[in-house]
């Protein structure tokens, strides 16, 4: 059994990677990953800020949802 997310980011990888193994393209799966990182941020400030967070990275999570060179390097 799978325990919930405890943050956002691993609330929108988590959902982002459950839509990839179900086959859904990224267009259909960014909407519910963001809903569902969002949703555990504490407040709505860290709420508003991880939507900022999110938005500015969509690229690059785009790239590696879609297993495509995403630009950056760790």
């Amino acid at each position: 059994m799978l325990s919930a997310p405890v943050d956002p980011l691993e609330a929108y990888r988590e959902g982002l990677a459950l839509a990839r193994r179900a086959g859904m393209n990224w267009f259909q799966a960014v909407p519910a990953a963001y809903e569902a990182a969002l949703a555990v941020a504490p407040n709505k400030t860290e709420r508003s800020d991880w939507a900022c967070v999110l938005y500015d990275t969509r690229t690059a999570w785009m790239r590696a949802y879609e297993r495509r060179p995403t630009g950056f390097a760790l």
